[in-house]
């Protein structure tokens, strides 16, 4: 046990104070440095630190019990959207934790609005909810974790139950298709004064908790009986969805919509019934697999023809009519150029992956600008007319500039500055 306890603590130590992590691909490379603490917990993350414009740094603080309680992002000294303002005030996000340090149960953003939580202990799931506006939200769970209401600040509330079939009230079908019902969750809305504000909804379910079934009301026309609505799922032999049937009633037939699959779980076709005039028929969809080509056929006999390369990115799609778009990518994965017959849109990204340049045969030459969160602060069309964006802490749209229009939007205040509601 020392022995484990000894070499386990050697490679705590051995964990670099400093690396960086390069992913490089032909010409592309992505640089991250990272710093740590004794305790091995990432306390710094410097993305891109030798590309200025794009290079941001994000702090991490912890409590005794390991957990995270604050992540700060600023952008470094002259980068883009780099001002005093931003680098006194980074976007910061904090979270404190029960005393046993088990749960998070507040959570303050970068505008310094708060939420509280509470939990359920038993299953570690949140039971209470109180917003930045103090409105609260209550659940109950039954002994098994299941949610059993909803209590919303407004008074009204959402309740389940969940009833084995043979139990009072349950009301469940013997079988449906080839599957046994087993159990049914039933779910009721009401107002502030416990009356019913929606109708009832239950899901029945077979005993690999599939579902079956789901039933609602309908629009009760004639004063006398509410009626009842459908929706029925089906399974293979191997649990995936073989049928599905259209929303229908006790007074229609049902209408199902067939799958089937390849060995592979891929799936090869689908069927459902239609009409063209008066004459019934089966509109069947289509897909066949060959390597990297895909051909799907729709229910005209139009086809699609799409060809991967070994990283799983669209080289070509070829349609019914034999017209052929291909694709390019960078080593990074970004989408640099698509061809449609010699008609060839380019676009250019940052090592972030930003888009900042696009050359389009309608659209003309496009630039585009990105401060160090990734957010688009200009972009300037093949007219040379430029367009700013603003945002607030949040990275929220907050103001657009164009040549002939200025937006703006406003969150949680009014725009002269008193709270909304």
């Amino acid at each position: 046990m020392n022995t484990l306890y000894n070499l386990h603590t050697i490679l705590l130590l051995a964990v670099a104070a400093f690396s960086t992590n390069s992913h490089a691909v032909d010409t592309k490379a992505r640089t991250t440095n990272y710093e740590y603490n004794a305790q091995g917990q990432l306390t710094k993350e410097i993305r891109e630190p030798s590309v200025l414009s794009e290079c941001l740094v994000t702090d991490y603080v912890y409590d005794t019990f390991g957990n995270r309680t604050s992540a700060s992002s600023k952008v470094c000294a002259g980068a883009s959207g780099s001002t005093a303002a931003s680098a006194a005030n980074p976007r910061a996000n904090s979270s404190s934790f029960s005393a046993d340090g088990r749960f998070a149960t507040g959570l303050t953003n970068a505008l310094n609005q708060s939420e509280t939580r509470g939990f359920d202990g038993r299953f570690g799931v949140i039971n209470s909810l109180t917003g930045p506006n103090g409105l609260t939200t209550v659940w109950q769970m039954d002994e098994f974790g299941r949610k059993t209401q909803e209590l919303r600040a407004d008074g009204t509330k959402t309740v389940w139950s969940y009833l084995r079939c043979g139990d009072t009230g349950a009301n469940c079908p013997a079988t449906l298709g080839s599957h046994t019902v087993t159990w049914v969750m039933v779910e009721n809305s009401y107002a502030v004064n416990q009356s019913i504000n929606a109708p009832e909804r239950r899901q029945f379910y077979d005993q690999l908790g599939r579902l079956l079934r789901i039933q609602t009301e309908g629009f009760d026309t004639t004063g006398v009986v509410t009626p009842l609505w459908w929706q029925d799922t089906q399974y293979d032999e191997q649990g995936r969805v073989s049928r599905q049937s259209e929303w229908y009633s006790s007074t229609d037939t049902p209408v199902w919509q067939n799958y089937t699959y390849d060995v592979l779980g891929r799936m090869l076709s689908e069927s459902h019934p239609e009409k063209i005039g008066s004459t019934p028929t089966v509109a069947t969809s289509s897909t066949t697999y060959a390597g990297l080509t895909t051909v799907s056929r729709n229910a005209n006999n139009q086809t699609k023809t799409t060809v991967k390369n070994a990283l799983g990115q669209v080289q070509s799609v070829t349609d019914s009519l034999g017209s052929t778009i291909t694709y390019q990518y960078d080593a990074l994965g970004n989408l640099t150029q698509t061809n449609a017959a010699g008609s060839v849109t380019a676009m250019q990204y940052d090592l972030r992956g930003n888009k900042v340049a696009m050359q389009d045969p309608a659209m003309g030459s496009w630039t585009y600008a990105y401060n160090a969160y990734g957010e688009l602060v200009s972009q300037r069309d093949s007219l040379s007319q430029s367009t700013a964006l603003e945002y607030d802490s949040l990275g929220r749209l907050v103001k657009r500039v164009e040549p002939d229009l200025v937006s703006q939007w406003s969150y949680d205040l009014k725009f002269d500055a008193t709270p909304c509601g």
